[in-house]
């Protein structure tokens, strides 16, 4: 810190002629060098990913990747308090046009904030952390299998974040004598094959992307290994030895290329693709690629993460100063108390905008918003209210108005004042509209 001085100058001083040396500039702050980081999951329906992994920002030298998109990024400039800031641009990722990513990492290039933005995509400012093995978190897409934790209880994770089996070792009861008999646990090693540059799989064997050949980008890693059971850059799917056949489709919708089996948005057909399998004007849902009339595709048809199962997000937009007023409340049929409950809720996201909540006094609450709908954790020791949440919308401009029963809520998990388990079908939840 700098502290002014007081100078007192003597008139016997004045005489005499000083000259101040010349202070040393400083060197001029290292911009922070290529590196990959992690950011929430929650831009999943413009990165392309599954909604519960977190996503990987590549930042390179001219060229950058956030999850699957592909973008263009300028020179990394480093302001006077060591801040480094790069700017990517996309065109178009995964149907989201003009796709902008700027990222103010922190001196010693460890932490950032992350702002990302697109076209019919909100402004969105996310906390991203480097991505190492180490860092305790489990970054799928560079190959981690484990960070720490992560593993089955028959493996552990060694010091590439990879899981590796444990040998047991059994000891039989016995009354009469005692032996001891040694087991090891039987592990099966995925084998897959190595896709290429266009996703389309190859001849070359692997167990992990890393026998895969290197992308010539310099950014993106090794080539995926399709069965693996890991999902590499590349690939819309990998669940190893539940892949389909070549050509067959099966309920785990992967295929034996990896690539995500959808629904056509229609007939319900099942498709890879939707110019190839489904009728005119359908989307592919669940192929993990955005095609009309799909405003988002994450790889799967399932609700409850930012991509509704159909596909589609109405779109809104939110008159200010207006104000839709809402309630989540749950009814108690277990006949205990409740202090643990999980639910969701989803709203008429082309009638209202996204919601504010708050919770009672003492109730402390997981809140997650996906832009359909919301998921919730709501805990108080010594019992909940029956009121969880309070909600505060926009009204979107020119819709009609929302009424109760445009919502619907669902319980998924509940547990009682000793943290004992509830049947959440003893529990009912609503959003009630004033």
């Amino acid at each position: 810190m700098w502290r002014k001085s007081e100078i007192v100058v003597s008139v016997l001083l004045l005489s005499l002629s000083v000259v101040s040396p010349v202070p040393a500039k400083k060197p001029k702050p290292t911009p922070c060098p290529p590196d990959r980081y992690l950011l929430p999951s929650g831009i999943s329906s413009l990165t392309g990913g599954p909604s519960t992994e977190s996503v990987p920002l590549v930042l390179g030298t001219g060229q950058a990747s956030l999850g699957s998109c592909t973008l263009k990024s300028g020179k990394a400039k480093a302001n006077k308090k060591g801040i480094t800031t790069i700017v990517a641009r996309s065109s178009n990722c995964n149907g989201f046009k003009k796709v902008l990513v700027r990222a103010s990492i922190q001196s010693g290039c460890q932490t950032a904030t992350v702002k990302v933005k697109a076209k019919k995509f909100k402004l969105q400012t996310l906390q991203a952390s480097r991505s190492f093995c180490g860092d305790g978190q489990v970054d799928a897409a560079a190959g981690e299998q484990c960070d720490g934790s992560g593993c089955p209880a028959t493996a552990t994770c060694d010091d590439s974040c990879k899981c590796q089996p444990i040998p047991t070792t059994s000891l039989p009861t016995s009354t009469s004598i005692t032996t001891t008999s040694t087991s090891t646990t039987t592990t099966t090693t995925l084998v897959g094959v190595c896709l290429d540059i266009d996703g389309n799989a190859t001849t070359q064997a692997c167990t992990a992307k890393d026998a895969c050949p290197s992308n010539p980008d310099g950014v993106s890693g090794h080539f995926a290994c399709c069965g693996d059971g890991v999902r590499d850059f590349g690939e819309t799917c990998d669940k190893g030895l539940d892949n389909c056949s070549a050509g067959t489709f099966c309920p785990s919708d992967c295929t034996s290329t990896c690539k995500a089996i959808g629904r056509c948005t229609g007939s319900g057909a099942t498709c890879l693709d939707a110019a190839t399998n489904c009728p005119s004007g359908q989307g592919c849902c669940g192929n993990g690629v955005v095609e009309a009339p799909e405003s988002c595709d994450d790889g799967n048809t399932m609700d409850g993460d930012s991509c509704p199962s159909t596909c589609h997000i109405d779109v809104c937009t939110p008159v200010s100063g207006t104000n839709f007023g809402a309630h989540v409340t749950y009814t108690n049929n277990a006949g205990t108390t409740i202090s643990g409950i999980a639910y969701s809720v989803d709203y008429p996201e082309g009638k209202v905008s996204n919601p504010t909540a708050t919770a009672p006094f003492g109730v402390s609450n997981s809140f997650n918003d996906l832009g359909t709908g919301f998921t919730d954790n709501a805990v108080k020791l010594g019992g909940l209210p029956s009121s969880l949440l309070t909600l505060s919308f926009l009204t979107c401009q020119g819709a009609p108005a929302a009424t109760a029963g445009d919502f619907t809520c669902t319980v998924t998990d509940a547990s009682d004042d000793l943290g004992d388990v509830v049947d959440p079908s003893k529990l009912t939840c609503a959003v009630t509209v004033p």
